[in-house]
């Protein structure tokens, strides 16, 4: 619901029902304003700065106080307010009913962007439907979203509205629950279009090999790929990873992939991280093709990886100088003299091995 109305070409609430630009006292623009100029004058405090109602041009003199017209308490919170010495506040204060409203739109343009790029999309929303402007500033500063909570919203007419918004965003996070999931060959299409995307997630998402490839083609910019819990994940479409020029790191935390799938991985020529936590298919010649290839490895879990044995820890210590981060939680078949074998050649990588960790069972089906 929330998305849905960020969307939208006209700005409407249940509670809220305003012309572009006009925020009545009490609206989301007011309390904004208020935490603006709380943080903006040292020494003083939101109660002092909503008792002083608008506040007039101050005298050239530092050490004369503060007036104001309209609150009977003026006197008292000028008092306060005249402590400090680094105070500006503008000639110019919109009012709307005899209440103050905007010193945010006298900010310059850049700030209210950053200012406005810190709020997670629900707050977003209450903010957004205060007016126009702060729609257009929310989408114009928005470089992340984590879309999975609305995944039965997310259609591919919203991810083209997304773009639309923001296509310079750089992180975005998609799930998929029961059978909605918005990575259909109509989606994936429009996501191919997000072309300055660095961290992309697909929470138990199908992905064939034709839309691997169409986003390994489009997303040269990427670098984090996490396909996590995508159980219906096949090896085959696994091989265009190799064609990411810039994939960093790989993520396939309780995946489906074989041994043909870590030989398929092991041509990402720049992978420094690799997580296969939970993948039970994996045995110790999948991890040969890793480490015989990417040497420069610098991250690996294999925690929970039931069917890895000593084997693997000796081809890590031959080949991957390299490793800094190794996780061996839940390995049940590797014994302490693999560990500390590792520990030997390895003495700059440090080993995670906390047997007595007992890993989250996920109780639910997405």
């Amino acid at each position: 619901y929330y998305l849905t109305c960020l969307l939208s070409p006209t700005i409407t609430h249940p509670k809220i029902n305003m012309k572009r630009g006009i925020s009545p006292p009490g609206s989301p623009a007011i309390a904004l304003h208020k935490l603006s100029r709380s943080k903006s004058l040292t020494g003083s405090s939101t109660s002092d700065i909503e008792s002083s109602g608008p506040a007039t041009t101050p005298p050239p003199d530092d050490s004369s106080p503060l007036t104001s017209p309209h609150s009977s308490s003026s006197s008292s919170s000028s008092s306060s307010l005249s402590s400090s010495s680094s105070i500006h506040v503008p000639e110019t204060v919109i009012t709307l009913q005899g209440s103050p409203i905007c010193y945010w739109e006298l900010l310059p343009y850049e700030i209210r962007q950053r200012v406005l790029s810190y709020l997670p999309l629900t707050t977003a929303f209450h903010v957004c439907v205060a007016g126009r402007d702060f729609n257009e500033l929310y989408w114009a500063s928005c470089t992340s979203l984590n879309l999975i909570p609305f995944t039965k919203r997310i259609t591919p007419k919203v991810l083209g509205q997304l773009y639309q918004r923001c296509p310079r965003i750089f992180k975005l996070s998609l799930g998929r629950v029961g059978d909605i999931s918005p990575i259909t060959p109509e989606g994936v299409q429009i996501l191919a279009q997000f072309t300055e995307l660095r961290n992309l997630t697909f929470i138990a998402c199908h992905l064939s090999e034709e839309s691997t490839r169409l986003l390994a083609k489009e997303l040269t910019k990427l670098q984090f790929l996490n396909l996590t819990w995508c159980t219906a994940l096949q090896d085959s479409a696994l091989i265009p990873l190799a064609s990411f020029p810039s994939l960093k790191q790989l993520s396939f935390q309780e995946s489906k992939i074989t041994d043909l799938g870590m030989e398929y991985i092991s041509h990402c020529p720049h992978l420094l991280s690799l997580n296969l936590s939970f993948c039970d298919l994996i045995s110790d010649a999948g991890i040969a093709h890793v480490c015989t290839r990417l040497v420069s490895l610098q991250s690996l879990n294999l925690s929970w990886c039931s069917e890895i044995t000593d084997t693997t820890l000796q081809w890590i210590a031959h080949n991957l100088h390299s490793l800094r981060f190794l996780h061996l939680t839940g390995c049940r078949k590797i014994s302490m003299d693999g560990k500390n074998y590792i520990r030997k050649h390895l003495p700059d990588c440090k080993v995670d091995s906390d047997s007595s960790y007992i890993p989250f069972k996920r109780t639910f089906n997405m």
